[in-house]
């Protein structure tokens, strides 16, 4: 025990412990740096995919619905029809035109029999014979509902050799047999159109069913292997089509084996899933190069601690006799004044919670009867000063005893609850509610004339009579009646009050259940 004690009362061994602390913080901070680095390059390479997404995301929609439009229009042609062939309708002849010319020649149109046999667009004299029998897209077709739009697996076409992306409508009308819409799209200049967003260096965009079926692949690493074929782009747990957009890390791609990030937006009207992928070792090659410059800058800055940790070792020898008075007074600094503070915090709650109670009724929760007149009389005051306009509205509820007397007390509360929320609710910003007397309330209307007071006056009176409150006794119904009084130049606080009291008087004598105003003083 006498051994650690001198060693204690020693500053001597402090140096060793600061050079380990100072070294472990330099490495630290360095690696610290290394990694906010990387997680900067990662924030700043998802907002890069986010724009470059946002706009294949737009493209491919763009492309969609215009031939959905299209399919649409030619299955209505078909409807209209009659007797007369879709192969020689001109409406039809003329919306594959249009296709092919907006699409500057990547959208070709085809119309599909029961029998897999297609026809093309424009029908040419001589039609070639093509039977797609045996094609994905024309079994998905038939076995969907009709009006269903949605995209097949790219395929080589039989006549030309050229690949193209199917997106297919099952026809809802019926004619000589043809069942299908299909729009194919040329993949060679689908690739064009989706390069005019300008990927960036290693992004690959990818269009996949929810399936996981993937359709394209830009740029096409030329075997174009992956096509057609099913790869599960989600991370552990989570479905691309559960989520609209994403972004997670993908440990390893199964297009090539590297680990990317990969951000997604899921196209639900068509049920594919755009994607954009940039492997980590690209969006981290940058900071991977200064990581050997910060590591030596870090070892160097060690040294130079140590270097200098030699030459205060004389202070640290004053500075620990120091610190231990030092120390005392702070704690008890730090606890006098963590005292004060929560006994400040304490008496400042308390002033809060009962300049809450003064104001305020217990029952409802709204301004009581003394805050409310207060308001009354600055308010005036103000209003006649500035020219504003002004309105008091009293409000009784009719024949509320009858609740009382019929339901009990409780529910007679649970009503005053619930109504109090519901006046509350038609009301105006900045409109002041007040239970002023046991059924009774009132409404301060600033800036509120004789039209605007009406207005809410009846708003607040017909949602009273419409709502049913719900007690444990059974379900109560009641009306208001609602007397207004406009303020005016020769107005008084209480001459204000006494004319809203008097036109509630004058509602109650008319019948009660209606809004009465009083005349100017």
């Amino acid at each position: 025990m006498l051994f650690w004690r001198e060693k204690l009362r020693d500053p001597g061994w402090l140096v060793p412990v600061l050079a380990l602390t100072l070294a472990c913080a330099a490495l630290f901070a360095g690696e610290t740096w290394i990694a906010q680095s990387r997680s900067q390059a990662m924030v700043s390479a998802a907002a890069d995919q986010s724009r470059l997404l946002s706009s294949v995301e737009s493209k491919v929609d763009g492309v969609g619905r215009s031939i959905e439009l299209a399919l649409g229009s030619i299955d209505q042609s078909i409807g209209r029809s009659g007797s007369e062939s879709p192969l020689q309708d001109a409406m039809i002849a003329g919306i594959s035109s249009r296709l092919r010319l907006v699409s500057d020649g990547m959208i070709a149109l085809r119309l599909i029999d029961v029998d897999g046999g297609v026809y093309f667009y424009p029908y040419p004299e001589h039609p070639p014979r093509v039977n797609v029998r045996d094609r994905e897209y024309f079994r998905l077709g038939l076995a969907s509902a009709p009006g269903t739009l949605f995209f097949g697996v790219p395929i080589r076409s039989r006549l030309t050799g050229r690949w193209g992306l199917p997106l297919i409508r099952r026809l809802e009308n019926r004619h000589e047999g043809i069942a299908l819409a299909c729009a194919v799209l040329d993949m060679e200049s689908l690739s064009r159109f989706v390069g005019q967003v300008e990927p960036g260096h290693g992004d690959v965009v990818t269009l996949t069913r929810v399936d996981g079926t993937v359709l394209g692949r830009w740029p096409d690493s030329g075997s174009g292997a992956a096509i057609g074929h099913r790869s599960d782009l989600a991370p552990s747990g989570e479905r691309l089509n559960s989520v609209r957009h994403g972004v997670f890390i993908q440990m390893i791609s199964p297009m090539d084996g590297r680990r990317k990030l990969v951000s997604y937006a899921t196209l639900e009207r068509y049920s594919v899933v755009v994607t954009v992928s940039t492997p980590l070792a690209e969006i981290l090659a940058a900071t991977e190069r200064t990581a050997l410059l910060i590591r030596g800058g870090v070892a160097a800055f060690i040294v130079f601690e140590l270097l200098a940790l030699a030459a205060v070792w004389r202070l640290l020898q004053r500075l620990h006799r120091r610190e231990s008075r030092l120390a005392d007074v702070v704690r008890e600094k730090t606890a006098s004044m963590a005292l004060l503070s929560q006994r400040t915090i304490d008496l400042e709650a308390t002033r809060e919670s009962l300049e809450r109670l003064s104001i305020t009724d217990p029952l409802t929760g709204l301004y009581n009867r003394r805050h409310f007149i207060d308001m009354v009389e600055r308010t005036l005051a103000v209003a006649q000063r500035e020219g504003q306009p002004l309105t008091l509205l009293y409000l009784d509820i009719d024949y509320f005893k009858h609740v009382n007397d019929n339901y009990g007390h409780v529910a007679g509360d649970v009503t005053l609850q619930v109504l109090a929320g519901v006046m509350r609710g038609g009301l105006r910003p900045g409109d002041d509610l007040a239970r002023i007397g046991g059924e009774e309330f009132a409404i301060l209307l600033p800036d509120a004339g004789i039209h605007q007071a009406q207005a809410v006056a009846e708003r607040v009176r017909s949602e009273v009579e419409a709502k049913v409150v719900a007690t444990g006794e059974g379900d109560v119904s009641v009306t208001i009646s609602i007397g207004g009084a406009v303020a005016s130049a020769c107005d008084t606080p209480t001459s204000l009050l006494k004319r809203a009291d008097s036109a509630l008087y004058q509602a109650k004598q008319q019948g009660r259940n209606r809004v009465v105003f009083s005349a100017d003083c």
